[in-house]
């Protein structure tokens, strides 16, 4: 409680206004001090998991996608944490390769900042969050409400995707075809794309994977998916969509193609990689 008279003390007196002014500037440092205490662990705590992917990414493991997903999930069982952060270690390794600033942002920030692909997106909402101080919450809102405005939440999926060895049905005859830069991996069978329409019109554009199905993005396979999706359209300046209809929450449900150097649409479309397929191949997702 604080005094109402003046506190006698061996080196003088405080009068209850300096009372006051002491103790409110004694809490202004502490906070002060707390808050940057909690930056700095923050801050250490983004380096370290810089570094652990950083580590992974010079092992380089093998081209074997599946066969990186099963060992990274030995690891992290070996070290006692989960193995989607490791896969998430990687992508900030991978998008930060000369390792975090010092913007202010906790993990739970750059969880999010690694969910949109494009580097120059990405830096406009790391800019943001840490000029403004989002919360992570105000992150999630800024890139769903810049890339999502309207969209409904898609639909329930399935368990884990298993390598079942079936193969979908390429399309031979497509009714549509469109290039596209994707701008965000949404989760493992769901993309936000800049879909070049024709006559130099775009549209941003969420797409759906024709044919499969990847376990929702707040589970482990469905951040294992979400990962090879990640690692196979890395170095990709485009992909090809062969567009089969829209869904019931406005996406398009798509076939993909890709192929890293390509630069020709067509032939991307008859003789490039087929995303769909890969990721059964790699065994996180299922055939529907």
């Amino acid at each position: 409680m604080a005094p109402t008279t003046a506190l006698a003390t061996p080196t003088g007196t405080l009068t209850p206004a300096q009372y006051r002014r002491l103790v409110a500037d004694l809490r202004k440092l502490l906070d002060r001090g707390r808050r940057r205490a909690e930056l700095a662990v923050a801050h250490h705590l983004v380096e370290t998991y810089h570094a652990m992917g950083e580590r992974l990414l010079r092992r380089k493991l093998t081209e074997n996608a599946g066969y990186r997903v099963a060992t990274v999930r030995r690891v992290a069982d070996e070290i006692g944490i989960g193995h989607h952060l490791l896969h998430r270690a990687v992508a900030l390794a991978r998008a930060y390769p000369e390792g975090p600033p010092e913007s202010g942002l906790r993990w739970s920030h750059y969880r999010e900042l690694l969910t949109v692909v494009d580097p120059g997106a990405r830096s406009l909402y790391e800019a943001a969050a840490s000029e403004e101080g989002w919360s992570s919450t105000k992150l999630v809102q800024a890139i769903r409400g810049e890339r999502f405005s309207g969209g409904a939440a898609s639909g329930g999926k399935v368990g884990r995707g298993r390598k079942t060895g079936k193969v979908l049905q390429r399309p031979s005859h497509p009714l549509h075809v469109y290039k596209a830069r994707v701008l965000r991996v949404v989760d493992g069978d769901t993309l936000l794309a800049d879909v070049d329409l024709g006559f130099q019109v775009h549209k941003e554009q969420r797409l759906r994977l024709a044919g499969i199905d990847t376990p929702p993005l707040g589970e482990d396979a469905g951040a294992e998916a979400h990962q090879v999706v990640l690692e196979l359209l890395a170095a990709v300046e485009f992909v090809v969509l062969w567009t089969v209809k829209i869904d019931l929450y406005g996406r398009y449900v798509a076939h993909v193609f890709y192929q890293p150097g390509e630069s020709d649409k067509r032939l991307v479309a008859l003789e490039g990689k087929y995303l769909n397929q890969e990721l059964v191949d790699r065994g996180v997702a299922q055939v529907l």
